[in-house]
């Protein structure tokens, strides 16, 4: 697989990254087209290195109800929902309908369709009103949005959004982990919203 320009990390040295990505299996027709759109239209998604690194989280921690905040054209939302097996089930979330209604088209032909809530509108208050609690929320929200996705001081068991431990919270919400895209940070100091291929 060549990387097209919307799956550059930006901090890993092109070499490595090019090693990782000729070692990856071929994706089914589905997933392979979802990466043909995002890179045709630049649409920020993981990509198929750090989904099979997303697999494996949900894998080993038996995870079976997810929440996505921030899902777009439901790339990683397919990965999420395959990894969590037929008893799973993954709240995809995004603010574009347009965006929720190509995912949709993806998700049935990805033959998941059955394990995954589209809703549409923002993340972070979607997951105000979810019901229960989730074995894992993958935090994909734009970058600007991560201060608001922080717990606070007062109601968090972690002082760290992507910090494990025991019974983590998001927005007050316990869970058992999370997982968020990396924030990089300029020589002056500033937040820079850049999506990244590689993990959190």
């Amino acid at each position: 697989m060549i990387r097209t320009e919307n799956l550059r990390s930006g901090y890993i040295q092109d070499e490595a990254e090019e090693y990782i990505y000729q070692m990856l299996p071929e994706r089914d027709a589905v997933v392979a087209e979802i990466e043909d759109y995002a890179a045709q239209n630049r649409v920020p998604i993981i990509g198929p290195a750090v989904a099979r690194l997303l697999t494996l989280f949900v894998q080993v921690s038996s995870a079976k109800r997810i929440f996505e905040m921030g899902s777009a054209i439901g790339y990683s939302t397919i990965w999420l929902a395959r990894a969590a097996g037929p008893k799973g089930k993954v709240i995809y979330t995004d603010g574009d309908p347009e965006k929720a209604r190509r995912a949709k088209d993806y998700f049935r032909r990805a033959g998941v369709a059955k394990r995954i809530d589209v809703r549409v509108g923002d993340a972070l208050e979607l997951l105000k009103k979810a019901p229960g609690t989730f074995d894992l929320i993958f935090n994909d929200i734009d970058k600007h949005q991560y201060p608001a996705a922080r717990p606070s001081s007062a109601a968090a068991d972690c002082s760290s959004p992507t910090t494990r431990c025991g019974r983590e919270r998001l927005r007050g919400r316990p869970h058992r982990m999370t997982f968020t895209r990396r924030v990089f940070r300029s020589s002056t100091g500033s937040s820079t919203p850049r999506r990244s291929s590689t993990p959190f």
